[in-house]
């Protein structure tokens, strides 16, 4: 009766876990547990030795989709601990592993379990692993900001999915696919696989890839500066993050739904948003995440002009980032602190914040910041007042990166709504325009 029992019960749980059902899912292992605690000395020592470490790997696969890494790193740890581990289930231990190594931003530690998964998807019975594997390392790298092997590891796991007819693995990678686009500026490409993903996500009830897609979406609507597009699409993804009980995945809606109202100008909720983020990152324990909420706070209170209020949380997000080893995504928070003593008249502070803004730029790429082109304006509207000659050069760069971008959007009326809609594009390239007029005067 009791393997009967729970044959099923791991059976309905993989199909919880498919679908989203992340916390039923894991009320029905880990009644199955206790019960198979209960009643372990009515099963055959071989049932149970088979059994067990099955129940527990859904119970760390389940404890790390509800954002709770410390439980699921302990469960994986006592599984990988067991020298007699079946190498299938050990995969899935690595892959696991590298999963909460992507989620916690310990990347190094994740890029080293992917890789141990691939060792052991070798194996029979865990090539299926093989796709999962590549997956999740193009979720590291593009999270390294190497947008050229992120999209060469989703590639590849596309079309072994496609080839294994998993339709729940290609949606992920159509997902991650169209996440490209966003991080690429290959806003049309971005839109077609963003697409594809919410349909398929929607028809086959994956809801996790199909909250996935409309945070993307909502993304690429944000950069075309459709603020109303994006907020519905933010808004759909929040409530099936809250469904799921994904903690991480509502955090990150929370957050764009500020960024959102920011765009729009409405202080109030982007303030009630960025507040929300913050406390749901605190809860799942995401530093950098909460470092994020921390800028969209800031963008809230500088809206209404509240200045103390705006440099603390651009202060604190800056620290908060540096601390979790995201520094690179600290450029808009140090924009916003250049933009508070430019407010103030305090010109020295201004041009020192914009030294650091520059510095990081030197290093970094337009994916990590919200809105780079409003961030290269500033660096040189404070440049130019205080009479530093970086300040054309600054604006030429940052025309050349914004047309390099739209380089990349092979639709016309995409690459038009890109370059003349959003209102910090419109407005560094005709401040570069001026400013060309103006040079080209004084050389003739």
């Amino acid at each position: 009766m009791f393997d009967l029992l729970d044959a099923h019960a791991e059976g309905i749980a993989k199909f919880f876990y498919l679908t989203g059902l992340y916390r039923e899912g894991l009320t029905l292992i880990e009644n199955a547990l206790t019960r198979a605690e209960t009643f372990h000395r009515n099963v055959s020592t071989s049932a149970w030795h088979l059994l067990a470490p099955r129940l527990e790997m859904l119970r760390a696969e389940f404890l790390e989709r509800l954002a709770h890494y410390d439980q699921a790193s302990q469960r994986i740890e006592t599984l990988l601990a067991r020298s007699d581990l079946d190498p299938a289930l050990r995969a899935r231990a690595y892959l696991r592993a590298a999963w909460i190594g992507y989620w916690t931003g310990n990347l190094d530690h994740g890029r080293a379990h992917a890789q141990r998964t691939l060792k052991y998807a070798n194996v029979e019975h865990a090539r299926a692993l093989e796709a999962d594997a590549l997956y999740v390392a193009g979720l590291i790298e593009q999270s390294s900001a190497d947008t050229t092997r992120a999209r060469e590891f989703y590639q590849r796991a596309l079309a072994l999915y496609r080839a294994q007819h998993n339709r729940y693995g290609e949606c992920s990678a159509l997902v991650n696919l169209a996440d490209i686009g966003v991080d690429d500026n290959a806003l049309d490409e971005g839109l077609e696989f963003g697409e594809q993903a919410l349909a398929l996500a929607s028809q086959i009830g994956k809801r996790f890839d199909q909250a996935a897609a409309n945070v993307i979406l909502g993304s690429l609507a944000y950069t075309l500066d459709d603020a109303s597009r994006a907020a519905a699409h933010y808004a759909d993804a929040l409530k099936l993050f809250r469904e799921m009980g994904n903690g991480t995945g509502e955090c990150i809606a929370l957050r764009d739904l500020g960024l959102a109202a920011y765009l729009r100008g409405d202080a109030d909720e982007a303030r009630y948003y960025a507040t929300e983020a913050i406390r749901v990152a605190q809860e799942v324990g995401s530093i950098y995440r909460e470092g994020l909420a921390q800028t969209t706070l800031g963008h809230a209170y500088w809206l209404t002009r509240d200045l103390e209020k705006a440099e603390r949380a651009f202060s604190h997000a800056l620290e908060l980032l540096t601390n979790a080893e995201r520094g690179h995504l600290a450029l808009d928070a140090l924009a916003g602190l250049a933009r508070i003593a430019h407010a103030r008249k305090d010109l020295i502070t201004a041009r020192e914040r914009v030294n650091e803004v520059l510095a990081r730029f030197e290093k970094q790429t337009f994916y990590d910041s919200d809105e780079p082109s409003a961030v290269y304006l500033l660096c040189a509207q404070i440049l130019d007042q205080a009479k530093d000659p970086r300040a054309r050069e600054v604006l030429q760069r940052g025309v050349a990166e914004l047309e390099t971008r739209a380089a990349r959007i092979k639709n016309d009326a995409v690459r038009h709504q890109f370059l003349e809609k959003h209102p910090a594009h419109r407005a560094l390239r005709q401040a570069w325009k001026r400013r060309s007029q103006t040079y080209d005067g004084l050389m003739r």
